[in-house]
């Protein structure tokens, strides 16, 4: 959980450093803000009617990092890809 809420920094500051090198805020996914808020409230929703959910929270916890590092290289791409497009 600690390297997801690490991740999601990470995620988040590569979209605003997108700024300081002068391309536009990335909001490049496929887990966002919203993403992420979707699947921890889903999880909370479950949990708090104590549904049995155990067996699938790790499973999910990995899609979800799998899905942040994605998040992470797209948005930095996207903000690379747009200071090429004006330089060339």
């Amino acid at each position: 959980m600690v390297l997801i809420v690490l991740l999601a920094v990470v995620s988040e500051m590569t979209g605003v450093t997108a700024v300081q090198i002068e391309a536009s805020r990335r909001y490049d996914g496929p887990m966002g803000k919203s993403d992420r808020a979707f699947v921890f409230g889903t999880l909370g929703l479950l949990l708090g009617l104590q549904l049995p959910i155990f067996r699938v929270v790790i499973p999910i916890q990995w899609i979800v990092l799998v899905l942040l590092l994605v998040t992470i290289v797209n948005r930095a791409r996207g903000a690379l890809r747009e200071i090429r497009g004006r330089t060339s």
